[in-house]
């Protein structure tokens, strides 16, 4: 317990006092909280019997009881970091325990429960039956709270009651309750949106829905839905003993087609098996085409929404199956709804380039363009793929060598401050391309570098 609090030494129940006394300043806690609600669960109890509803409440207690049985969330276990109450449940996720992952861990859980929560007995009915799924809302709030220590009414139970208090938690299930305005059901409020994107620059993840008033409030506050990302790197798809797991989400996707969370994860769930048939060398598979195939209606269907997330999907299915025309036409349209696409330009570089000849000199122009638009960007991949462009165009079409190794020292460094050692085998794939100065020693020990990262990972 902090050094700050002290508790009573003698409270009787039913006193006003303050439950502690405060020594000095209280201790604040940077914490994000994660309010989660099960939608319409009084009318559900309602038209449910007595036992039925209760059966109802356990399954979805066992349901968080299994997503938080992972090591990943060991932290929440500690009964000050979670609370049950009915048919809500709140996660404290307290930034010094969790470190600089911690608001990636939030959304990662977020996920994880709504994406189990699909799969629970109550939902496979419903979706069984033809009816629209019962949604998990949640509420995400980042802010400063006070721990306290709570008396303890059985005298001879020595643990100490620990809770998270502060006006934080009342704004995350404030937020929570609104959530019925967003696709994903996932709202956050402003400081968690502001902190995240200034650590990861992904605000194309979230869609501003506005300034909310809420109840008992005064001042309004800006909020914004998450509407999912890369699911293919936390949520295990390929669970044991999960019966039909395509036909759930092929369920929930054409029920929801106008819906950017169903098709992020229904396409996820896709590019996953397509990864595991790459790894075979089997490229061109049908999980790759699916995931595009959900990919590209997505994209027709969804409006307002950034789709960044499933435009990456589908340019990775388009590249590894070398359909160059399609990916030079997609990675065109999606940078010109969203100017701060790099990834997109980068990869429409690549694609004029690998079209041949008569593309060369517009390959060339647009990696350029990446260069200037985003050169003080961190997107390390984007830029190596310019410059790396650059020096293939310098070597091949319009052989310069001062060029070529301006090029590739600039996408050595870009490769070497990302630690992208993958980076070696895109040269590999296109070595052909520098013969004119293969056997230059310059040359060679820039490419030393790139070899020696994807050796020593």
């Amino acid at each position: 317990m902090p050094e700050d609090y002290q508790s009573f030494p003698e409270m009787s129940i039913g006193k006003s006092d303050p439950i502690v006394l405060l020594k000095g300043k209280s201790k604040k806690n940077i914490v994000t909280i994660l309010f989660a609600d099960i939608e319409d669960s009084t009318g559900i109890s309602n038209y449910l019997e007595k036992n039925t509803y209760k059966d109802f409440l356990l399954g979805f207690h066992k349901t968080i009881q299994k997503v938080l049985n992972n090591e990943k969330w060991k932290i929440l276990a500690d009964e000050r970091n979670h609370k049950f109450m009915g048919d809500e449940f709140i996660a404290f996720f307290p930034h010094e325990s969790f470190g600089s992952g911690v608001l990636e861990s939030v959304l990662q859980l977020a996920a994880t429960l709504k994406y189990e929560w699909y799969f629970s007995h109550f939902n496979k009915k419903r979706l069984g039956g033809d009816k629209e799924q019962n949604e998990l809302n949640i509420g995400i709030n980042t802010g400063d709270l006070s721990l306290m220590e709570y008396p303890v009414i059985d005298s001879n139970q020595k643990n100490k009651k620990y809770s998270y208090e502060g006006f934080p938690i009342t704004l995350a299930k404030r937020i929570q309750s609104s959530t019925e305005e967003s696709s994903s059901r996932i709202i956050v409020g402003d400081r968690f949106y502001r902190e995240y994107i200034s650590r990861t620059q992904r605000s194309y993840e979230f869609h501003y829905i506005g300034q909310k008033s809420f109840k008992g409030i005064a001042q309004r506050f800006s909020c914004y839905e998450w509407i999912g990302g890369d699911f293919h790197n936390y949520l295990n798809f390929k669970l044991p003993k999960r019966d039909n797991v395509e036909k759930t989400l092929k369920a929930l996707y054409d029920k929801n087609r106008h819906n950017p969370w169903f098709a992020g994860l229904l396409a996820n769930y896709y590019f996953v098996f397509g990864e595991e048939e790459f790894d075979k060398e089997n490229y061109e598979n049908e999980f790759y085409k699916k995931c595009a195939k959900i990919c590209i209606e997505g994209i027709y269907n969804i409006s307002k929404y950034s789709l960044r997330n499933l435009n990456e999907l589908l340019f990775t299915c388009l590249e590894v199956a070398k359909n160059w025309d399609e990916l030079s036409f997609r990675t065109e349209q999606a940078f010109k709804s969203d100017q701060t696409f790099s990834s997109a330009l980068a990869l429409r570089a690549k694609s004029l380039f690998m079209r041949g000849a008569s593309f060369y000199d517009d390959a060339s122009r647009t990696a350029s363009e990446l260069i200037v638009l985003f050169h003080q960007s961190q997107d390390f991949e984007s830029l190596f793929m310019g410059h790396f462009i650059l020096a293939r165009y310098y070597s091949k079409r319009n052989f310069n060598r001062n060029e070529v190794l301006k090029h590739i020292r600039a996408a050595v460094k870009y490769a070497q401050k990302g630690n992208l050692y993958w980076m070696y085998t895109e040269y590999d794939f296109y070595k052909d391309d520098f013969v004119n100065i293969h056997q230059d020693s310059e040359f060679k020990k820039e490419i030393a570098k790139l070899e020696r990262m994807w050796e020593e990972d």
